[in-house]
């Protein structure tokens, strides 16, 4: 496990992205953990890195502390071929109809998940490239990916809201409103922690569960949302009162 304080990793990575450096990590999570990636840092905070990893050509996200910033002598003994990912969308020639695509994938989700969080479910804008058998010209194409099994790096103080749109409406016309808030992300076992609230009228209603769920579990609750067969079961011991479907935005009074 990386022993570097957190507070340097930080400041350390904060440089690169002032300076436009490379970087070489030793990363202690993920489905490789302990192996060497190369990696462009784009965005840094107190738990997180977003960055470019050169060594799998797409864009990741990294836990801090299973971050260990090593030399740029260190051979990387990263493998892009290990990696697996599933086609979830058509293929496109056009970049631009291809990131529509990806801005819109997670639009249906029961939870508000904006492209924000894409590499945090792993979920990629990839690419990819053809050949005419008659004139042998080379074509790129476009597509939206997953990775099999994805590789989920929720951070602390990400949050989702229930109905999607409930952040975008006065919350006194809504009779309930879900707040699912990560507390920890434990990439070695996959677990999340996360805090469940559900707020009425705009106000805490002091039901509010500290639980654990991994990465898949929490990822599907995201997606397919507190259904009434579904909530109990993903939820587990839940207070009573709490095992409700709650009211969608129409039910409102």
């Amino acid at each position: 496990m990386a022993s570097q304080d957190i507070g340097e990793k930080a400041s350390r990575l904060a440089e690169a992205i002032e300076n436009g450096e490379f970087l070489r990590i030793r990363y202690h999570g993920g489905t490789q953990p302990g192996t060497v990636r190369e990696i462009r840092p784009a965005a840094v905070d107190a738990n997180s890195c977003r960055a470019y990893d050169l060594t799998a050509s797409s864009a990741r996200m990294f836990l801090l502390k299973y971050v260990e910033i090593v030399g740029c002598d260190e051979p990387v003994t990263y493998r892009k071929d290990k990696i697996k990912r599933r086609r979830v969308s058509d293929i496109f020639s056009n970049k631009r109809d291809a990131r529509n695509v990806f801005v819109k994938h997670t639009d249906d989700w029961a939870f508000n998940v904006t492209t924000v969080f894409a590499a945090s479910l792993d979920i990629e804008l990839s690419i990819g490239m053809s050949k005419d058998k008659m004139t042998k010209k080379k074509h790129t194409f476009h597509f939206v990916t997953v990775g099999v099994p994805p590789e989920y790096a929720f951070i602390p103080g990400d949050i989702f809201y229930y109905p999607r749109d409930a952040a975008n409406k006065n919350w006194g016309a809504v009779p309930f409103i879900w707040s699912l808030q990560v507390s920890e992300s434990n990439t070695t076992s996959d677990d999340v922690e996360f805090t469940a609230t559900r707020y009425r009228k705009a106000s805490v209603d002091r039901q509010q569960i500290g639980l654990i769920l991994g990465g898949a579990a929490f990822a599907r609750l995201l997606q397919f949302g507190p259904t009434t067969d579904e909530w109990p079961n993903v939820f587990g011991e839940l207070p009573s009162e709490l095992i409700v479907s709650p009211p969608t935005l129409e039910d409102a009074e």
